[in-house]
């Protein structure tokens, strides 16, 4: 980075406290919002390192909690994006319609590390192991928090919830009750509406329905030129909830989407010039729906069972726009769980749960899935005890999860978290944990033409033939962390975590090791034949820091900062994925009852991708943004992203897709609430 461009990146920082100053200056506070720090440092409880409600104050595992506030001022419009807040989540925008996100290392196309739920529903989608975010994308109104968790959570979540849990948590019905409509657009954002109304039939019923229109312009290649990655998206969903009365929920729910992006893709022949590049669109549709019913036996014994049925159909015209791959995915899931209490000082959690999930692939001729069309299973029982070693001081939490695949049979994934709490403002916690990752669909069962090799003369080109393994056993990882959180007085927060993951049986394409293998289909070509296949072990490690800071009564800093550190085999497709730093810091600042201001400031170092050889550089995004409500049901936004650079990149090619660079962009918004 220049000398010149860390200047402009400073000043950008100190002209907004510089403004921040003067408005306080010109502002008597009696005409400011009051009530900011009480949303800030509420108890605020959590759920998704349990599976119990806890205060997030004294929750053994590095988790960050994003509120809806957090949410609504940064002017992110999109589920990806807002992870951004999350400290240590490696955040890539692809295109204009994909994202990877990943914690702790390992970042890919589709990340195969990370758990992602929304409502408890997993959205990991078994054909790549990673997560297709353009159909996750729900809307950011009905969201009440985003709870991540940076480090395994196997023993309750099951297997893939290796480097990290994300659990999205929509809003009651009860709190959305009323119309809410919102629509804006900009030179990218084209054009959005969102639409939510709210009500309920008498006094244990309430209920919400909504849709969602987006539409985002092209972004830009690395000439600035047009890219053909635009996106299209339709969305609509419901939610009812019953309370009957304080002993029994029941929550039903569902989604609807469909979606169109473009693209612009290799596309690898066996005739000269054997590759080139062709644009098309991919499709997507699909749905959900998730029935939850609880019950609260006493205060210290509830019952949950949840189950829900999710559909997937995608159309990708890359490779072959005459004859696209399509994949029909069905996933039905039951689960349950019971908590309760035994003898004043132990808590215990135990459940089983099942998976079902059936996918059919029309093959083409440059990728297939043998065979196309196949069933999986998945059963599992976890349980979990939290002995209580010193009322209000010492807890110790033991627990572990068995989980059948039909990949690699069955794995277990115990683990022990130990938090000491010496006063009520701070707690002290550690934790060992063992996770696993199973074999994806396309790891397993799939063989695809890749990308080409330039040979000598008189051969032309090699062509990397991908092919599944279904003998791979399982990834494997044990986890050591230590964290510290503390709340010296109600103005600072500080959460600092430190991690060691060691890694076994790796699931990589080893392209060095492979031999060339004459092609009977042109004469001047050699395919590679290029299996996946478990390799070397690996270890990452390094540590997060979280911090809040209130100044002022009506100003609030927050950042966050991560170091990771690998020693992974030379050569693996994971090698220099992850940043080795990523920073970012918030200031929100509300000038006046009718004025808000939000800034943001993100990181990212350097990265390197082998495939292609790629390197992505470091690079420093900022967002900056207002906010006006004249009257208290209406609301006025007007933001510009990615203020410092024309355009940049954020994650290298991938075997297929053309990645391309995201641009500073500018959108106005408006919001009525009845």
């Amino acid at each position: 980075m220049t000398r010149g461009k860390r200047s402009s990146r400073l000043g950008w920082v100190l002209v907004y406290g510089f403004a921040a100053q003067t408005a306080f200056a010109e502002v008597a506070p009696g005409d400011m919002i009051v009530g900011i720090e009480e949303m800030l440092f509420a108890d605020i409880r959590v759920t998704s390192v349990s599976k119990r409600p806890e205060g997030l104050a004294h929750a053994p595992a590095a988790i960050t909690v994003i509120t809806q506030e957090d949410i609504r001022r940064t002017g992110h419009r999109s589920l990806a994006e807002v992870l951004r807040l999350a400290p240590g989540l490696h955040v890539a925008r692809l295109d204009g319609n994909s994202w990877s996100v990943s914690a702790r290392g390992f970042n890919d196309r589709f990340n195969n590390k990370m758990l992602v739920l929304i409502d408890g529903r997993s959205v990991y989608a078994t054909d790549n192991g990673g997560v297709y975010w353009d159909q996750s994308d729900v809307p950011l109104e009905e969201i009440e928090r985003i709870e991540v968790i940076r480090g395994p959570g196997g023993t309750l979540w099951g297997a893939n919830a290796m480097n990290g849990v994300i659990n999205v948590v929509t809003k009651k019905a009860e709190d959305t009750q009323g119309l809410l409509t919102h629509a804006g657009g900009g030179d990218k954002e084209r054009g959005f509406s969102d639409f939510r109304y709210g009500g309920r039939a008498g006094d244990h019923v309430h209920y919400r329905a909504y849709g969602r229109f987006s539409a985002r312009a092209d972004q830009a290649d690395a000439a600035g030129k047009k890219a053909h990655d635009s996106w299209t998206a339709a969305r609509s969903g419901f939610r009812v909830d019953w309370d009957g009365g304080g002993t029994d929920s029941v929550t039903v729910q569902g989604d609807y989407f469909n979606n169109m992006m473009e693209t612009t893709f290799r596309r690898v022949t066996l005739t000269a010039p054997y590759v080139g590049e062709e644009n098309g669109n991919n499709l997507s549709a699909g749905g959900n729906l998730l029935a939850r019913w609880e019950r609260k036996f006493s205060s210290s014994s509830e019952m949950r069972v949840q189950t829900f049925y999710d559909r997937s159909d995608q159309r990708w015209s890359r490779l072959d726009p005459r004859r696209p791959l399509t994949e029909v995915r069905d996933t039905g899931d039951a689960e349950f769980q019971h908590s309760f209490a035994l003898g004043g000082r132990n808590a215990f959690v135990w459940g089983t749960g099942f998976r079902l999930t059936k996918d059919r692939f029309s093959n083409n001729f440059y990728l297939r899935f043998y065979p196309d069309e196949k069933t999986t299973r998945v059963y599992n029982a976890f349980l979990q005890d939290e002995i209580t070693l010193v009322p209000d001081r010492l807890r110790l939490t033991v627990g572990s999860k068995y989980e059948h695949n039909v990949y690699t049979g069955g794995e277990v994934q115990p683990n022990a978290r130990l938090v000491w709490s010496p006063r009520a403002d701070q707690a002290v916690w550690g934790t060992v944990s063992k996770a696993v990752r199973t074999p994806a669909r396309n790891e397993a069962t799939c063989l695809g033409l890749q990308y080409v090799k330039l040979l000598p003369p008189p051969l032309n080109v090699g062509v990397i033939s991908l092919q599944g393994n279904d003998k791979l056993n399982a990834e494997k990882m044990i986890a050591y962390e230590l964290g510290y959180r503390v709340q010296p007085n109600p103005k600072v927060k500080l959460d600092v975590a430190g991690f060691y993951n060691d890694y076994k049986n790796l699931i990589d394409v080893p392209t060095a090791k492979t031999p060339f293998v004459a092609s009977d289909v042109a004469p001047a070509v050699l395919i590679i034949p290029v299996p996946f296949a478990n390799t070397e072990g690996g270890q990452m490690y390094g540590g997060e820091v979280g911090w809040t800071w209130t100044p002022h009564a009506h100003w609030m800093l927050i950042g966050g900062y991560a170091y990771a550190q690998e020693d992974l085999p030379k050569g693996s497709r994971y090698e220099r994925s992850y940043p080795r730093t990523i920073t970012n810091l918030r200031s929100s600042i509300d000038v006046t009852r009718s004025l808000e201001a939000n800034a943001a400031v993100y990181y990212y170092d350097t990265v390197f991708k082998r495939t292609f050889t790629q390197r992505i550089d470091a690079f420093t995004r900022v967002d900056l943004g207002f906010t006006y409500r004249p009257v208290s049901y209406l609301e006025l936004t007007a933001w510009g992203q990615n203020l410092l650079d024309p355009r940049h990149p954020e994650f290298g090619m991938t075997v297929w897709d053309r990645p391309t660079q995201t641009p500073r962009s500018f959108y106005l918004a408006a919001s009525l609430k009845f």
